[in-house]
């Protein structure tokens, strides 16, 4: 029920219909959807992906602790109120010793519904990866990826594919080895993007890194104008937000690849979108709902002073 004042002073209560307590259940589920999605356990997934299609697991380097204690847990999780809450094996939320107020339960039992098919599928894709260790191509194209993510920027996958033929192209021109290690320029702006030229370093016998060539970015977007060439029979990919916003080719989330599993992103990135989209709708039939309300409201009064 929601109450609040009416344009005569005195107070009104009005109990939600079906519609409006959907309405209201998909602003609360886009949130809690939200919250996961940028929460730091879902970071910490993202880049436990990265760390191991990167070959570093397999190569025995350690994963970073800080990291290793962010990994989301289901029966741990952090409510809207920034307490941290545990659940039991009778599967009671508590913090230190108290259960959480108001609908503080049922927000996190539907965090943690939301979690679970995403931790599953997390697990899987990193068994998976376990079996079938990267080739040498598909750490170079995971790192080159991590060095977009930790600059703010994800990619669209039409631009994931033209920054990889963009740089398969300047390794084979240069005759670049396998074990180099490439890094981001930041554009004319002075920031990050999509097309940041990116330069590809190669280790002397003094062990010290040195420019070896840079793929640049005229190389990304001719390589872009052909990747799209090639889609064009294709149905037209959904557009998604950029996350970054230095380049029209970043984006909220990484999709590419039909396989969910072979995503470096929790599946709460889908969600979002899908949500966002239900609140939108919800938002836009409530706000028309309440410009039907103003006008009888408006006609009532108008009525009533003509009497």
């Amino acid at each position: 029920e929601i109450s609040g004042a009416n344009d005569r002073g005195s107070y009104v209560q009005d109990t939600a219909s079906p519609q409006r307590t959907a309405e209201l259940d998909a602003q609360a589920q886009d949130v809690i959807a939200r919250n996961i999605a940028n929460s730091p356990g879902a970071i910490a997934a993202r880049y436990e992906l990265a760390y191991q299609r990167s070959g570093w697991a397999a190569d025995g380097l350690p994963m970073s602790p800080a990291v290793q204690q962010a990994l989301p847990d289901p029966d741990t999780l952090t409510a809207s109120n920034g307490q941290r809450y545990y659940r039991d094996i009778e599967g009671q939320w508590t913090n230190n010793g108290s259960p959480p107020d108001g609908n503080g339960a049922l927000e996190l039992e539907t965090t943690r519904a939301m979690l679970q098919p995403a931790l599953a599928e997390q697990a899987q894709a990193i068994a998976a990866i376990r079996q079938s260790p990267p080739s040498l191509q598909e750490q170079q194209r995971e790192e080159t990826l991590y060095r977009y993510r930790i600059v703010g920027t994800e990619l669209k996958p039409e631009w994931r594919d033209a920054i990889e033929l963009a740089t398969q192209r300047t390794r084979a021109a240069h005759g670049l080895t396998a074990d180099g290690s490439v890094k981001l320029q930041r554009g004319p702006t002075g920031t990050f993007g999509a097309d940041s030229p990116i330069m590809h370093l190669q280790r002397g016998a003094d062990g010290v890194d040195r420019i070896a060539a840079v793929t640049s970015s005229e190389d990304i977007r001719q390589a872009l104008l052909e990747v799209q060439a090639r889609q064009q029979p294709a149905a037209p990919a959904q557009p998604l937000a950029s996350m970054s916003r230095a380049s029209d080719g970043s984006a909220e989330s990484d999709t590419s690849g039909t396989n969910a599993s072979s995503s470096p992103h929790l599946v709460m990135d889908m969600q979002v979108r899908m949500q966002a989209a239900t609140a939108a709708r919800a938002r836009q039939e409530r706000e028309q709902q309440e410009r039907q309300t103003q006008d009888q409201q408006l006609a009532q009064a108008r009525a009533h002073a003509l009497q």
